[in-house]
């Protein structure tokens, strides 16, 4: 057979495997995300009880997540999330057909450090309890309805044994229906705070009504820097075209972020580069 019939049928069969196991990866991608959007409500309700009286075809439990386990802290973290339960036609009866996975460690996906975090793609959470790990003494984060949407830890994955390790919780949380749809949830402004790893003392640092995007930490000032999209247009949407800013704030006296750019600078350069 020619060599070069040979080497085709041979790239042939390659590629035809290439793009089975991307279609294979993107199609579990898919599945694993209508799955959740089937089971997990999209956000919670602005106003409890607002559908009082409309039926639905299911019902929500509140399910408590197996603990976070935070490296340097005497305390368990047990997010606090909703979940769908389906009720069934025939018999009215409400049963969960499919249940969800136990949350696990991951890296954030829009931040460009290796940090822990529990972030959507486990599920958001709606709270999260801090637990004594020896006298199991539990204390709530929050005593309102809200939308936590990511929580990252000090923990960094490729140092494990560095000693030197920030003593705070960074969260995104959404507290208010800013788009008016009935509903707080990731299409709202979710603002950045801070929390001790004991869980007290939570500080917001990013403005509300700003989104909160990426974030990245220094060791060794301690300092941390949070991009922000401020809704420039007021179309209650954060897209490309909304303003971005780089706030950066001191762990160790937390509070507010301040502007890591000055205004003049920004003046300055726009008429170096911009045309």
């Amino acid at each position: 057979m020619d060599l070069d019939k040979v080497n085709k049928i041979i790239w042939t069969i390659i590629g035809t495997v290439f793009l089975f196991v991307i279609l294979l990866s993107v199609g579990g991608t898919v599945w694993g995300l209508l799955s959740f959007r089937r089971h997990h409500p999209d956000g919670i309700e602005a106003q409890p009880g607002k559908d009082a009286g409309k039926e639905r075809s299911y019902v929500l439990k509140t399910v408590y997540e197996m603990p976070l386990l935070t490296e340097g802290s005497d305390l368990f973290v047990v997010p606090v999330s909703l979940k769908k339960v389906s009720r069934d036609e025939d018999t009215g009866l409400y049963g969960s057909s499919r249940a969800r996975g136990s949350s696990s460690w991951d890296s954030s996906s829009y931040s460009k450090v290796d940090y822990m975090g529990y972030n959507y793609f486990n599920g958001p959470c709606h709270n999260l309890l801090f637990i004594d790990k020896k006298s199991g003494k539990t204390e709530k984060l929050l005593n309102e309805r809200a939308y936590i949407g990511a929580v990252f830890f000090p923990e960094k994955k490729s140092q494990p044994e560095e000693k030197s390790r920030p003593t705070f919780i960074l969260l995104k949380i959404g507290k208010v229906d800013t788009n008016g749809d009935g509903t707080i949830n990731d299409k709202d402004a979710l603002a950045g705070y801070l929390v001790g790893l004991d869980g007290k003392n939570l500080t917001q640092i990013t403005p509300s009504g700003s989104n909160m995007s990426s974030w990245r930490y220094d060791q060794d000032s301690k300092k941390l820097f949070v991009q922000v999209v401020d809704d420039t247009d007021g179309d209650k949407k954060f897209t490309e075209e909304d303003r971005e800013r780089i706030l950066v704030v001191d762990t160790e006296k937390p509070g507010m972020g301040q502007e890591l750019v000055p205004a003049a600078i920004k003046k300055e350069i726009n008429k170096v580069i911009q045309w």
